[in-house]
């Protein structure tokens, strides 16, 4: 796709079509933050490492189905549809298990699992919508805001199970409470989901002309295309995924870990509920103020800012827990962790959905999130038996990886803030050598084939024949390791040629050059269609294979790490010294039936 056809629809002043696909998003969002929290608010109705562990394995499969379904058959609009269904049965079977099985473990995995699957499956989806619909110019501004949801809803969750709770002392109460409200939400989701546009750029991808052309005179997408920034890739498509899945165990680890994992495995009560609305409340302010620091200071210095300022943030939480564990500490020590939390959250949604093209824009977010979300599941349950300090210094050394990626960024990446995703996302471009020419910096530079015109290009290429019939001679085109019209950049050219018919050696002033003439068996333009489309299949799978590849590795260390270190050391009799210490200061008691967390050991 070329930018002009991108920088149309960056033209569009923000209208009515917009705001239905931010509030389809947002409203997504929320739906997300209420259901997933769900899962670790009543922990202790089980009360079981495994059970968190299992709870943050359950999304992986639908990030990778549902957004691959997206891409490929459904598009953005069918799949919003789809997934809305999904976590509106789920749901409701969580439902009917608090209301007529009393909370049975088996029962609400299956719903919970269901429900997640949809709500989990519908984040990159959504982040290619979003970003796909947005001018450039409030690209960064609509997926930050919409993507804040997710605390409000974290928020309200917590803020729904404090009050339920408080009232009725019951885990069946605060799980009914929670499906309630998610289910009250879903009744305007469906409205709004009834008269969302198709995505054009989706469509445009496809090959969908007249779908595209119905959408574009319902969007109202100018004639002619506006000015938008320039930007060239530096970055293949291996490193932009390793960038991406660094900042995703970075952000997704310390967010899980202190928002949920901390609350359940060193609180209860009401306490617990209270730390996850600390938490989520002040990742949603964060949230508000993070679109405006993103625009404003572009998107590689905020992502130093905001895994740099996580790292800070953390020195005075582990020094909390060594030297001054009091409870009412905790809360606004949490909170601005946060809120450099929220910061790394804006930082991967503005450049995951960039960095890709978008044939496959969906699916590769969510083959980035897979890696977090494993390693998130290994981390919940290794983690279970650390005792606090071990616990915060782990998501320090977390906050540590995030900050090495975004100074590796600082140097090799490129700027993706209101930038055309026609551009962010292409492969980087590179000019090529001739076949038998040594690989010199002076070729890169002098090669000026990718900046010419159509006209100057034919005319080279008539030029490249008349020598090729005349036989060899130095000339511009030879000396610039010219590349014939169309001609794929990376690939060498076909090598099934006729025995060489003359060779002549060039004496240099620095070195000595050969070129050979050949004669090709099969006509000409033949042979470029061939190469374009064997080009053009490998470009298209190559974020696919590099992907995997790097998830394989990573979940290939991770089966590796697990064993070594998930030997669990036997529980101590009673919550530990700091927990009854922390009991005492905040004048709780702990609710009858629960045995509380083991101490450190």
């Amino acid at each position: 796709m070329s930018d002009s056809m991108g920088a149309d629809l960056d033209g569009i002043p923000w209208g009515r079509p917009h705001w239905l696909v931010f509030a389809s998003t947002s409203a997504g969002f929320l739906l997300w933050g209420l259901i997933t929290s769900l899962g670790y608010i009543i922990y202790p109705e089980f009360h079981d490492p495994a059970y968190i562990a299992l709870v943050a394995a359950m999304p992986l499969l639908g990030d990778v189905v549902l957004s691959r379904l997206s891409d490929v058959f459904v598009g953005r609009k069918r799949a919003f549809i789809a997934t809305m269904s999904l976590y509106a049965a789920g749901s409701i079977i969580v439902a009917l298990d608090v209301l007529y099985a009393s909370m049975n473990i088996a029962l609400f995995l299956v719903g919970y699992a269901l429900a997640t699957f949809a709500v989990e499956g519908e984040v990159p989806v959504s982040l290619a919508f979003i970003a796909e619909v947005a001018p450039s110019t409030r690209r960064e501004r609509a997926l930050i805001l919409a993507t804040n949801f997710d605390n409000v809803g974290a928020a309200l969750a917590a803020a729904i199970a404090f009050l339920a709770y408080g009232s009725t002392s019951s885990y069946s109460a605060e799980a009914l409470s929670i499906v309630g409200a998610a289910l009250a939400a879903l009744a305007a989701v469906a409205v709004i989901r009834s008269m969302i546009p198709e995505s054009v750029r989706w469509l445009r991808a496809k090959g969908r002309a007249a779908d595209a052309a119905a959408e574009e005179s319902r969007m109202g997408v100018p004639r002619s295309a506006s000015p938008a920034k320039s930007v060239e890739p530096t970055v293949g498509f291996l490193g932009r995924y390793s960038f991406l899945a660094a900042l995703g165990i970075s952000q997704y680890l310390t967010y899980g870990l202190m928002a949920f994992v901390v609350a359940d495995y060193f609180f209860s009560g009401e306490s617990l509920n209270l730390v996850v609305l600390v938490a989520n409340a002040a990742a949603a302010l964060a949230g508000a103020a993070a679109s405006l620091v993103a625009e404003r200071i572009g998107s590689v210095r905020f992502a130093l800012l905001s895994y740099g300022g996580g790292l800070i943030a953390m020195a005075p939480i582990v020094a909390w827990a060594l030297y001054f564990p009091v409870t009412w500490a905790f809360y606004p020590l949490l909170a601005l962790n946060m809120a450099f939390s929220e910061f790394a959250w804006a930082t991967r949604i503005v450049y995951e959905p960039a960095l890709f093209p978008t044939e496959r824009r969906a699916f590769m977010v969510g083959l980035v999130r897979v890696v977090p979300i494993a390693a998130y599941s290994a981390s919940a349950y290794l983690t279970s038996s650390m005792s606090e300090a071990a616990f915060l210094a782990y998501n320090a050394a977390l906050w540590a990886l995030g900050a090495a990626a975004s100074t590796a960024w600082r140097f090799l990446g490129y700027d993706v803030s209101m930038a055309p995703l026609e551009l962010t996302g292409s492969p980087p471009s590179r000019p090529g050598l001739a076949l038998d020419e040594p690989h010199d910096a002076s070729h890169e530079r002098e090669d000026r084939s990718y900046h010419e015109s159509p006209e100057d290009r034919e005319r080279d290429y008539r030029i490249y024949q008349e020598q090729r019939i005349a036989g060899p001679g130095p000339s511009r085109i030879l000396r610039l390791g010219y590349r014939e019209p169309d001609a794929p950049h990376r690939e060498h050219r076909d090598r099934e040629h006729e025995p060489c018919r003359e060779e002549q050696e060039l004496d240099g002033p620095h070195r000595r050059q050969k070129y050979h003439q050949r004669e090709v068996r099969q006509p000409q333009q033949e042979r470029q269609h061939a190469e374009s489309e064997s080009y053009r299949a490998h470009v298209e799978s190559e974020p696919l294979r590099q992907g995997a590849f790097v998830s394989y590795l990573i979940l290939l260390m991770l089966s590796r790490a697990a064993p070594r270190y998930a030997v669990r050391q036997p529980r101590r009799q009673g919550p530990g010294p700091r927990r009854e210490e922390r009991v005492r200061n905040s004048g709780q008691e702990r609710p009858r039936g629960d045995p509380g967390r083991p101490g450190p050991r």
